[in-house]
């Protein structure tokens, strides 16, 4: 029997294939719609560590975010939306393919060593990880060429396809997104790139001092930026230009359906922002949180250059527009409630580790807030459905096929993973041993470890993730570099602090 309360608001908020699929009988609020004229272009914009309680939708009074703002109003509000990685690169392979990202062996960011050492330099208890022989070079180690992303289907089915921003899914032949399915490529091939040069007038800079990976970005990264394999001699700051290249795009694109992922590296460190932004934030934060939030603001400015140029162009009414980011915000920024009110930061997997803010607004859809779980893995068949395109073998679910029962959410990196069934979620750190067991609809905010009470959950959702992960590749592409004790709450020293709720970091 299908899941109807689900499907109702799934369905109203996101038409997937409208018309193809009638109302159900004695649902509410669904509406049979006709397919527009042409078919839909999709927008897919990601933000970068953009934690649940950094946009103003969620009632963050500090962040002023009113283009995502007015998307969420009229749009789809996903509330319990999971990143398929609590981390970059492999938190994109996932959301670029609709395909868990262990099944191509990526379980690790592709970080070098020079990086790891630096982090262990500077974080109490890190640990480098054993160099393995055989291990692919930096450069392969992201989304392998045999690989098939949305943008390759598409393109396939007579899309134009391109890609703007970070892509951090390998620089070598074969792995960069020319070479998977996209048309345009404007951005850069690494995890991070400055935001501007370190000597910008127009441009404010906060450095992190008490974080390895900030101390070595600042150290050592420089700003990059190409157009298709060619460097780009301009230097605007990064998220005004990923903004003017996706208006750009839009302005050109003609008659033919677009494909168009906006991948911004905001708000990511190194954190840099307009210096106009960072002067209207209260003289009274830290420094570090104003120029914080007027990088998320800066970004949310560039949304709106986005939807302007659709309405401008008129293709807003046949533009499926989605807002989400590739994980939870990180810890070592230090402004504590970016993933409030739950527990946990990018590269952890409770919840503010992998919960997401995700927003879909299709035209003439009604609004809608969706509780259920889905994944961003969920995106490619949602964008498949809508194009009318077919598409085999993806772990993401169409809400269209949405069956009754809990579903189960799987996560593995290396020697971290979890597992989420129903109202029930059990992480595991295999190198120090330990579990955490919480029932979410109970204990949302993840406060109350059950493990040791009731072993029985634990040995069943063990189970649960055996089974969902059975067909995953035992060994991944690549080891980790390093091991990082990431807590779920805020500290400056997961080893000394008082209670025990803290997991290694395989990066």
């Amino acid at each position: 029997m299908l899941n109807l309360p689900f499907l109702t608001r799934f369905f109203a908020a996101t038409i997937l294939i409208a018309g193809a699929c009638a109302p159900t009988a004695g649902t509410e609020n669904a509406q049979e719609r006709t397919p527009p004229a042409e078919p839909y272009n999709i927008v897919l914009i990601v933000a970068d560590d953009l934690g649940v309680n950094d946009v103003g939708y969620n009632g963050n009074p500090a962040i002023a975010t009113p283009r995502l703002d007015a998307l969420a109003t009229h749009g789809a509000v996903f509330r319990n939306a999971y990143a398929s990685s609590p981390v970059c690169a492999t938190s994109r392979a996932g959301l670029l393919t609709g395909v868990y990202q262990q099944r191509f062996g990526m379980e690790s960011n592709p970080s070098p060593r020079r990086l790891a050492a630096r982090t262990v330099l500077d974080d109490p208890g890190a640990e480098m990880a054993p160099e393995v022989l055989g291990d692919p070079p930096h450069e392969e180690r992201g989304l392998p060429p045999e690989a098939v992303t949305i943008a390759e289907r598409l393109k396939d089915a007579g899309y134009k396809t391109a890609h703007i921003g970070k892509w951090h899914l390998g620089s070598a032949d074969g792995y960069t997104p020319n070479d998977q399915g996209y048309d345009e490529f404007y951005g850069f091939l690494g995890g991070a790139s400055m935001f501007a040069e370190r000597d910008d007038p127009d441009v404010v800079g906060a450095q992190l001092e008490w974080n390895g990976l900030d101390n070595f970005l600042w150290e050592r990264l420089s700003y990059s930026l190409q157009r298709n394999g060619e460097s780009q001699p301009e230097r605007p700051y990064q998220t005004d230009a990923f903004g003017a290249a996706a208006r750009d795009f839009i302005s050109k694109a003609g008659g033919a359906p677009f494909f168009l992922s906006i991948a911004f590296n905001a708000p990511h460190n190194p954190l840099q922002a307009p210096k106009d932004l960072v002067a209207q934030q209260p003289e009274a934060l830290p420094h570090r949180n104003r120029v914080y939030y007027a990088m998320i603001e800066s970004l949310d400015r560039n949304i709106g250059v986005v939807m302007d140029e659709l309405e401008r162009t008129g293709l807003r009414d046949r533009t499926i527009v989605i807002v989400t980011s590739d994980n939870g915000g990180a810890a070592y920024i230090r402004i504590d409630d970016v993933n409030s009110p739950f527990r946990g930061f990018k590269a952890n997997f409770w919840e503010g580790g992998v919960r997401v803010p995700l927003v879909v607004d299709v035209p003439g859809a009604a609004p809608a807030d969706v509780d259920e779980p889905v994944s961003l893995l969920d995106l490619a068949p949602m964008i498949f459905n809508a194009a009318g395109v077919e598409a085999e073998r993806l772990d993401g679910h169409s809400p269209l096929a949405a069956t009754a029962g809990p579903r189960t959410l799987a996560w593995r990196n290396n020697t971290l993973s979890a597992v989420r069934r129903g109202d029930w979620k059990l992480i595991r750190d295999a190198k120090r041993d330990r579990n955490w067991l919480y029932n979410l609809k109970k204990d949302p905010e993840e406060h109350h470890n059950l493990a040791e009470t009731r072993p029985d959950m634990v040995a069943k959702l063990t189970a649960e993730y055996e089974r969902a992960t059975a067909d995953w590749p035992t060994k991944p592409a690549w080891g980790p570099t390093y091991y990082l004790p990431v807590h779920a709450d805020p500290v400056e020293n997961p080893i000394e602090a008082e209670n025990d709720d803290w997991t290694y970091w395989p990066g």
